[in-house]
């Protein structure tokens, strides 16, 4: 038994017609109330949920894009080097060549033999552009060797 069936004794009927005028104001005027507010509902959603997306993309940094040939700083942050102290060590190595944009993201380095065990593919996330000076013209200064440790 449904609880209806328990409550009022008897089971409902379901000959309601869907779609189609009941013939009686009234209802007729409720069903147009309820379909537009779930029409204002489904559009506040969407405004929402646009508006969401806009602050979303709005506060994303977007990715630096190098060029081939550019030259860029190197994070240290995961690469294992051979330091006598880490708390004093480089931040960031190089400045190294880019030699080829693997990927949108992606930059292959030309890296020095020191660092040759380390894959030279990078994602644009661990490397900062290389901002030339005016004392040494464009040509980055060599930078010292940098041995990985193990």
């Amino acid at each position: 038994m449904s609880p209806f069936e328990l409550t009022y004794g008897y089971l409902p009927l379901f000959n309601i017609p869907v779609g189609q005028r009941s013939g009686i104001p009234a209802v007729d005027d409720r069903i147009r109330i309820l379909r537009e507010a779930r029409q204002d509902a489904g559009a506040a959603l969407h405004l929402g949920k646009k508006q969401q997306k806009e602050g979303y993309e709005r506060g994303k940094r977007k990715a630096h894009q190098f060029k081939v040939g550019d030259f860029v700083w190197l994070s240290a942050e995961d690469i294992n080097l051979q330091l006598s102290s880490e708390k004093l060590g480089d931040r960031q190595l190089g400045p190294y060549r880019i030699l080829e944009k693997i990927g949108p993201l992606d930059y292959r380095l030309d890296l020095p033999i020191s660092l040759d065990r380390i894959h030279p593919v990078f994602h644009v996330d661990k490397l900062y552009p290389w901002k030339g000076n005016t004392i040494n013209g464009e040509i980055p200064p060599p930078s010292r060797p940098s041995y990985l440790r193990g």
